[in-house]
């Protein structure tokens, strides 16, 4: 059995009612190559400084983002994603600030600005700053995962990762430079010397050098420049299968392969004597990428999506100057899910269908949660719906606002098109745009929906 409660008011002329309804709840084969890894394997037993590299980007986002020292595993488990290039900087943030151990906390909104700068600015915050991120969360009704990400897009930020040689995933470019590694250098010299046969050059050796350090290319990019050179092509024309190959397991695995293996890669350049035959097989390897590891470089660049929250948190804000803090998801198939239902019973009566608009849904969204806490039409903080609009064009707008103890993709829309009140603003000619939003607050089971309408 389930409970559902639904209000509808319109703007021009606002009208409100509620009732309570009680509804019957519905029940590739891999092909066997020798040298070719085909799982993202790391070096697990690897060593990190805890006070700088990747193992200092880590433990320092324990101990900021979670106020303790890092425990081994997980300490180890994410330095080894970030020293191979699974993830960036910007996930394994996001991996911290996103954890349940994080948002258990319930930071308010100065000590989570305090530390987010403290992990992407690597400072204290300004005050001129901090007001505006504040401003933001608490008057503009921005989200704390949404603020995250605009400090992830920064140059501070940028520079920030480039000091411990973490690629920084966000948008902005770094302004340092920094210092080129000993084992940077080593892991160039040995290309010049393994792969062209010959004494770096000054110019083009710093050039290497400077792009590795600051993070412009990675490991197998700067092997694939050396191995792609028309310097090695000369070179690739005039040696024997036999002897590219023995190159080829030298600079990438560091050993003599065996006869087998030998045979093996020249039946496969009869077959295309290209070198990309024996490039792709060679730097996608396990061994190819542990021995980036160990001279501190970056294996390969890796494309990753973006770690998505599991809730997000929000400040809302009383009359009385008083604020409290939300946690909870929204549920898009629901909302895409209504949205549909609403066009189906418009088409059904002649009416024009409505446009599914994203600021609206941002409207309908903040307005979920803001009923979550005061079932009702005045916002908590006093003020109204046409407040929440401003900046969105429109003549005409209206709001249908449900709760439901339990709710499936049609709860809602069967609860408002039940209701006299509500059904009349769903089919209302004037309208061209909508928004739905749908909010459950963290630990609860309660599903809270909103529909804002504008024409």
């Amino acid at each position: 059995m389930k409970m559902i409660k639904a209000v509808s008011s319109l703007i021009a002329f606002c009208i409100v009612s509620s009732f309570g309804v009680s509804l019957n709840a519905a029940s590739v084969e891999k092909e066997d190559i020798p040298v070719r890894s085909y799982e993202n394997t790391v070096l697990t037993d690897a060593s990190y400084d805890a006070s700088s590299g990747v193992g200092g980007f880590v433990a320092r986002l324990y101990k900021i983002a979670l106020g303790r020292n890092y425990d081994q595993k997980g300490f180890i488990d994410w330095c080894d994603k970030l020293a191979s290039g699974s993830i960036d900087g910007a996930n394994c943030a996001r991996g911290f600030f996103f954890s349940e151990e994080f948002l258990k906390k319930k930071y308010d909104v100065d000590t989570y600005l305090t530390i987010l700068y403290r992990v992407f600015f690597d400072r204290e915050p300004d005050q001129g700053g901090f007001n505006i991120w504040k401003d933001q969360i608490v008057n503009k009704g921005i989200s704390y995962e949404e603020i995250l990400e605009g400090f992830i897009n920064s140059t501070e930020w940028a520079n920030t990762c480039l000091r411990f040689g973490i690629v920084s995933g966000g948008t902005a470019k770094p302004t340092i430079n920094v210092p080129v590694s000993t084992g940077i250098k080593t892991f160039v010299t040995s290309l010049y010397l393994d792969v062209l046969g010959r004494n770096p050059d000054q110019n083009g050796f710093d050039n290497w050098c400077n792009n590795l350090s600051s993070l412009k290319i990675t490991g197998k990019d700067a092997a694939r420049g050396f191995f792609y050179s028309p310097e090695f092509a000369k070179l690739f024309a005039s040696k024997s299968d036999a002897d590219i190959i023995r190159l080829f397991y030298k600079v990438f695995l560091n050993r003599v392969p065996a006869a087998s293996e030998v045979d093996y890669w020249a039946g496969r350049l009869k077959e295309n004597r290209s070198i990309d035959t024996l490039f792709y097989g060679f730097a996608d390897s396990t061994e190819f990428r542990n021995k980036c590891l160990t001279y501190g470089i970056i294996p390969a660049s890796v494309s990753a999506d973006p770690i998505k929250p599991s809730k997000m948190t929000f400040i809302i804000s009383y009359s009385d100057g008083s604020r409290k803090l939300v946690q909870g998801t929204f549920d898009y198939s629901v909302e895409q899910q209504t949205c549909g239902l609403i066009n189906n019973l418009r088409a059904g009566v002649g009416s024009p269908s409505l446009t599914i608009d994203e600021d609206l849904r941002a409207v309908a969204r903040k307005r979920a949660m803001e009923i979550a806490i005061n079932f009702s039409h005045d916002r908590p903080d006093g003020s109204g719906l046409k407040d929440l609009l401003k900046g969105i064009s429109y003549r005409v707008a209206g709001e249908n606002i449900a709760s439901s103890s339990e709710y499936s993709g049609d709860t809602f829309f069967n609860a408002w098109r039940n209701s006299a009140t509500h059904y009349g603003n769903m089919i209302k000619s004037s309208y061209g745009r909508i928004g739905v939003g749908v909010f459950t607050p963290d630990g609860s089971s309660e599903g809270y929906a909103v529909m804002i309408l504008v024409g």
